[in-house]
């Protein structure tokens, strides 16, 4: 499996995971959603060592302009998951 794939998938059930949570964060799940959707914007012909740091500095753009702290968490975690299949 292509690691675009396994990125918006883990992003997907992020989004879901929160979107359906007793205590849903609108904010946060529209977070996971950003970052599926990025994904899904900017891999298609890309090696992943040109497009993964790409994500991660759009993720990081967004978290410069963010102050709801579980959004900067969940952007966070998005770059490490991105880092993490980088480097697998």
């Amino acid at each position: 499996m292509q690691i675009s794939k396994k990125l918006m998938d883990a992003f997907y059930a992020k989004e879901r995971e929160v979107l359906y949570a007793a205590d849903g964060n609108l904010e946060v799940s529209f977070a996971w959603n950003l970052c599926e959707s990025t994904v899904n914007n900017i891999h298609h012909g890309e090696d992943p060592r040109v497009w993964i740091p790409r994500f991660i500095s759009i993720t990081e753009s967004r978290i410069a302009d963010e102050t709801d702290g579980e959004v900067i968490a969940a952007y966070r975690e998005a770059i490490e998951l991105a880092q993490i299949a980088l480097s697998d």
